[in-house]
């Protein structure tokens, strides 16, 4: 009956949205409590990453001109 498909329903769910939960615990873990991450594959984006470290202290709070000091 339609109830003895409701098993494999089930797994695929769960097997298909396992990873969109893990990953964000997963960089939780690894980024000091932020569950989100930087990329930093080039030059430039490693250069911004380490500007908004400086002038703000925490590399995922970004901060326009205001912040630079005169």
């Amino acid at each position: 009956m339609w109830y003895e498909a409701m098993t494999s329903l089930l797994l695929t769910t769960v097997f298909v949205g396992l990873p969109y939960g893990i990953i964000p615990l997963v960089h939780k873990l690894a980024n000091n409590g932020n569950a989100f991450s930087r990329l930093q594959n080039s030059t430039h984006q490693r250069f911004l990453y380490r500007r908004d470290t400086r002038l703000t202290g925490n590399p995922y709070v970004l901060k326009g001109l205001e912040s630079i000091p005169d």
